[in-house]
């Protein structure tokens, strides 16, 4: 197959996940009893309206009829989604895709911040545990503590440092995107470092829960690499073992990691909901919590088909780099 077959067949591959999701969940949402537009039809016939007329205003100003059978509703959601219509909130008044384009940037913003220090911290932890496996007790010590990381999910994570941590001691703020009492917000160092400053509690909890899975995985590559002949004509060599680590090992471990960044990042990224809430941060996770608790199904839809495409996109992207940079990867796929 040629390149460009390889590229058109993985794209299409994508759009049909998506769009498959967009449908399941599209039916599942719409099927939900409790629809917000049926209180408001209810609401504007006890104020004195009649039946049909409450059924047309709520029509006109949402474009929904609640009255359709579900594959209708899901069909003329698709058709806007393909128009680029994500429909209007019914608890905020506007555009979905305003919403979401507010939001997003902060949950990116977020989630970037944790994956760097995730892979910083976890890669070096990876190579270590892979040089000094099984004959050191810092070695056995690390394991176990990132054995007990990886079993506690990172809400649990964040309620524990927002209680300890940010609540009862005080050691970092744990409430708000950035100190509004006394930065302005606008491109400013003191803006950007209270942004920093204030978000940094959340990504600790992300950076814990993440961190045992990328260490482990680094961990697992490297200790292939080290029982290569060149590692042992290093250390024969009489190379130091940060030497070693960093300027041998590292580089022929990292490259089978390049293909979990872009999908952790789509994971963290939907696992922020419960970390923005909780923080009081205006990301899209928040922005799905106060969707769910008002029933407001465009919002929901919205972002869902914003997190499943992001995933999928990842995925995409992945797959089509990794075959840029590594050829096998095209061979096994023809």
């Amino acid at each position: 197959m040629s390149t460009w077959g390889w590229i058109a067949k993985n794209v299409l591959m994508a759009i049909a996940m998506w769009f498959t999701a967009i449908v399941l969940i599209s039916f599942v949402v719409f099927a939900t009893p409790g629809n917000p537009l049926e209180i408001m039809i209810t609401q504007l016939v006890s104020q004195g309206y009649p039946y049909f007329e409450a059924l047309t205003i709520v029509r006109s100003y949402f474009g929904v009829d609640i009255e359709q059978p579900i594959h209708v509703k899901v069909a003329n959601y698709l058709m806007n989604l393909i128009k680029g219509d994500l429909g209007k909130s019914i608890s905020y008044g506007v555009s979905v895709s305003a919403l979401i384009a507010n939001t997003l940037p902060w949950s990116v913003f977020f989630v970037s911040y944790a994956l760097l220090i995730t892979m910083a911290i976890g890669i070096t932890l990876g190579l270590i545990l892979a040089y000094y496996r099984g004959r050191a007790v810092i070695s056995k010590l690390m394991t176990f503590i990132l054995s007990i990381l990886n079993a506690v999910p990172n809400w649990v994570m964040g309620v524990i440092l927002f209680v300890y941590i940010g609540y009862m001691w005080k050691l970092l703020p744990y409430m708000g995107p950035y100190d509004a009492a006394h930065v302005k917000p606008g491109p400013s160092i003191e803006f950007i470092a209270s942004v920093l400053y204030y978000y940094l509690l959340p990504v600790i909890a992300l950076v814990l829960t993440s961190l045992p899975r990328w260490a482990w995985s680094v961990s697992s590559i490297a200790i292939m690499t080290l029982k290569d002949d060149y590692i042992t004509y290093a250390k024969a060599r009489g190379l130091t073992t940060r030497r070693i680590l960093f300027n041998y090992v590292a580089r022929n471990s990292l490259l089978p990691t390049y293909a979990t960044i872009s999908v952790t990042f789509a994971q963290l990224l939907i696992g922020t909901v419960w970390l923005e809430n909780l923080y009081s941060k205006p990301g899209i996770g928040t922005l799905l919590s106060v969707a769910i608790g008002n029933r407001d199904y465009p919002v929901i839809l919205g972002v869902y088909a914003t997190f499943v495409g992001i995933l999928v996109l990842a995925n995409l992207l992945t797959d089509m780099t990794y075959g840029f940079i590594d050829p096998r990867a095209r061979i096994r796929t023809d």
